[in-house]
C-alpha cells in the first residue's frame, strides 16, 4: 500500500463501508471528486459493496456507449486520441483503485476485530479479505465472521481464500460462476436485459482448467466468441467478458434484447388474454336438463344437422 493510502486509511472511519445511494455519492464526491462520484452514479453503483465488487470503475469511460451523460464525463476524465477513441486519465484509475484497497483493509481489519471480539477460542472459518480481491459487500451493518455453527452476513459473494491453491477446480468455477450472477444482477437494467436471466451452458460455457498449478479460465460466449480470463495477483479476472457484454456487435446480446422487448410487460394482459381464449373455446352453458347441456357442447356437422331437422319434423 502506497504512502498515500496508508494515511488515507487513517483518517476514514469504519462506517463508510456501509454507505449507500446519496450518503456514498457524497463521500466519494469528498475524496475523489464530483467527476468520479458521477460516472458511478450513471453506472449505478450505488454502495461500498458494489464499489468493491467491481473489476474496473473506469471500463465504461473506453467503450462505445450510447450515453450524453458519460460523454460528457468523458470530457473531463479521459484524454481524446487522434482516431476520435477516449483513453481513461492515469490519475482517475490511480484514485479509483487506492480508495478501494484502503477499503479492502477497513474491511479486513474490521473482520479480524470481529473475529478476536466474538469467539477468540475457536478457530473460525472465515475468509479474510485482501487488499487484492474485488468482490466482497456487506448487508446493513451487520458484517460479521462465520464459525461453525454460524451463517454470516456477507451478502453477495463470499472471497476466497487467501491461498487458491487449496481450492478445486469446481470451487474455482462456483466462485466466478457467483461473479458473474452479481454482476448481471446489478447490470440488467444497463445491458437492457431486465425481463432475462445470464445461465452457464446456455449463455456462456465457464471453463476452468489447471495447468501445472496455475488457474487458467476462459468463456466462450454463445456467439461463439472465445474470451480469455487474465489472472491478477493469483486472481481470475472478469472484466475481458464484461467488455464483450458491453460490445454492441455481440450477436447473442443482440438477440438477447429482442427477446427482452417481445416479452409482455403486464401479467394483467396476459390473464386477460388466456381468459378470452378460455371463454371463446369451451362454452359454459346455464341449461337446467342434462339433455340441454348435451346439445350445447356436441357439434354437429351440417349434414347430420339436416337429419336431425327432418327427424324433428317427422
Amino acid at each position: 500500500m502506497t504512502n498515500s493510502a496508508l494515511l488515507w486509511n487513517k483518517s476514514l472511519s469504519p462506517s463508510v463501508l456501509y454507505l449507500t445511494d446519496d450518503d456514498f455519492y457524497d463521500f466519494i464526491k469528498k475524496q475523489l471528486g464530483y467527476h468520479q462520484s458521477r460516472l458511478l452514479e450513471i453506472q449505478k453503483i450505488s454502495c461500498t459493496s458494489v464499489f468493491l465488487m467491481t473489476d474496473d470503475i473506469c471500463d465504461a469511460l473506453e467503450l462505445d456507449i450510447d450515453c450524453k451523460e458519460l460523454n460528457d464525463l468523458k470530457e473531463e476524465l479521459c484524454f481524446k486520441l487522434k482516431d476520435g477513441s477516449f483513453i481513461v486519465r492515469p490519475g482517475i484509475k490511480n484514485s479509483f483503485g487506492c480508495l478501494k484497497t484502503v477499503m479492502m483493509k477497513l474491511t479486513e481489519d474490521k473482520l479480524k476485530e470481529q473475529s478476536k471480539r466474538k469467539n477468540p477460542s475457536t478457530t473460525t472459518r472465515t475468509d479474510l479479505v485482501s487488499a487484492t480481491i474485488n468482490p466482497l459487500t456487506t448487508t446493513s451493518s451487520n458484517l460479521t465472521s462465520t464459525t461453525t455453527n454460524t451463517s454470516t452476513e456477507i451478502n453477495v459473494v463470499e472471497p476466497l481464500p487467501p491461498s487458491t491453491s487449496q481450492l478445486s477446480i469446481d470451487d474455482h468455477k462456483q466462485y466466478l460462476l457467483n461473479l458473474l450472477k452479481q454482476w448481471f444482477l446489478h447490470q440488467k437494467e444497463n445491458l437492457k436485459l431486465d425481463k432475462l436471466d445470464f445461465t452457464d451452458g446456455i449463455d456462456f460455457h465457464l471453463n476452468v482448467l489447471n495447468n501445472n498449478n496455475n488457474i487458467n479460465a476462459t468463456i466462450v460466449c454463445n456467439c461463439g466468441i472465445l474470451i480469455k480470463l487474465p489472472s491478477k495477483d493469483g486472481k481470475i479476472q472478469l472484466s475481458n467478458y464484461y467488455k464483450h457484454l458491453r460490445d454492441s456487435k455481440c450477436l447473442h446480446m443482440k438477440e438477447k434484447r429482442k427477446k427482452n422487448k417481445q416479452i409482455t410487460p403486464s401479467s394483467s394482459e396476459k390473464g386477460s388474454t388466456e381468459q378470452t381464449v378460455t371463454n371463446s373455446v369451451t362454452p359454459t352453458p346455464q341449461a337446467p336438463s342434462d339433455t340441454s347441456l348435451l346439445q350445447s357442447t356436441i357439434t354437429l356437422s351440417p349434414k347430420r344437422k339436416s337429419t336431425a331437422s327432418q327427424m324433428s319434423l317427422s
